[in-house]
């Protein structure tokens, strides 16, 4: 009988100590990722390096998405691959780029060119239906249209 009280208490110290184990082992995890933020960690998504003029931050926060929460370097497990700038086809009557309204890294170059902002009172159904692929179209209040009619 003292045999087992014996077990029971050892038993229940080492489950003791392997909570303990745990819960440092999270401290640690944690201490680690705020260490790489304050580094400048390159998997700090990249909406921390958006800035948008006064305004127009609904309308960048919906051109971007779920996609500004990705990460600026490979260490993150989805990021923003560099690729070299090109010009977005030219935008029809009633849109303007978006770029003006915008400072974003360079990874984001392509993404902010295919990106139009419509001018206030513009049809965005009807502009949607000329947008070239890759384009999409956002309005001041985050009204959203893309080329494959998303």
């Amino acid at each position: 009988m003292q045999a087992r009280a014996s077990r029971n208490d050892a038993d229940a110290v080492k489950a003791e100590h392997e909570g303990r184990v745990k819960s440092l082992t999270g401290e640690v995890v944690s201490l680690e990722r705020m260490v790489a933020e304050a580094e400048g960690d390159d998997d700090s998504p990249v909406s921390a390096s958006v800035q948008a003029k006064p305004g127009f931050e609904i309308a960048v926060g919906a051109a971007l998405g779920e996609e500004a929460e990705a990460g600026l370097g490979t260490d993150a497990v989805r990021f923003w691959a560099g690729r070299a700038p090109i010009d977005a086809p030219a935008w029809p009557d009633g849109i303007q780029p978006i770029a003006a309204y915008v400072t974003a890294p360079e990874v984001l170059a392509r993404r902010i060119a295919y990106t139009g902002l419509l001018k206030d009172g513009a049809d965005g159904d009807r502009l949607a239906a000329l947008l070239e692929p890759g384009q999409s179209l956002v309005a001041k209040d985050g009204a959203l249209w893309r080329w494959d009619g998303f």
